[in-house]
């Protein structure tokens, strides 16, 4: 679990477990006093809480569970850290999270790229650049596999972290549906692209 799927899960635990208490002071306040104006106002607070923080955890029970199907199916790879691409969707002590982009080959030798969310913010020398991880693929979907990060000289390496343009022979133009703002364009398979109407980052 990363930095910023225990954040959300101590904070949805909190709304969680505070719209849960509040609810149960909202119920004894009708059986108890049976002062019903104070215990609908509990009532309806405490559902929110409890709504807004069941919510939180949902989702990351959603997203761990995707995870977990990635590294159960997906193929995995060898690649380099080449950069960084800030996660614009997500903010974490005012400042967006980081995902870290990544260069290997595939099946065929032919080089690669993706964007792999991470969770961490800027500055954590977590996930150096030049450094040696080892990614899961299946299909656009991309993960890491924890603790592979490493200082590990790979075949060909050289060609992964150098900044030669892309070789447009070895580019594949398919259609590509924006999953921010849900915009159509086209771009080279297997490569990052930038969505031309948000400025988002996508897998291809």
């Amino acid at each position: 679990m990363n930095e910023s799927d225990k954040f959300l899960r101590l904070f949805g635990g909190i709304f969680f477990a505070v719209g849960v208490l509040v609810l149960s002071i909202g119920v004894s306040l009708i059986f108890t006093i049976h002062e019903m104006f104070g215990a609908l106002i509990c009532l309806l607070i405490g559902f929110i809480f409890a709504a807004v923080g069941g919510g939180i955890l949902l989702s990351v029970i959603k997203s761990s569970l995707a995870r977990k199907n990635l590294k159960e199916n997906g193929k995995r790879y060898t690649g380099k850290i080449y950069g960084y691409v800030d996660n614009k969707s997500s903010i974490m002590n005012g400042d967006y999270l980081v995902n870290i982009k990544v260069h290997y080959f595939d099946e065929m030798g032919i080089e690669r790229e993706a964007i792999i969310p991470t969770g961490f913010t800027r500055g954590s020398g977590d996930y150096p650049i030049g450094a040696t991880i080892d990614i899961i693929a299946l299909g656009t979907k991309f993960t890491w596999v924890e603790n592979s990060v490493r200082y590990e000289h790979i075949y060909r390496e050289e060609e992964l972290m150098d900044n030669k343009p892309i070789d447009p022979t070895k580019l594949n133009m398919v259609a590509v549906n924006c999953p921010g703002c849900g915009a159509s364009f086209t771009a080279a398979k297997g490569y990052v692209c930038t969505c031309p109407y948000c400025g988002g980052t996508i897998n291809n």
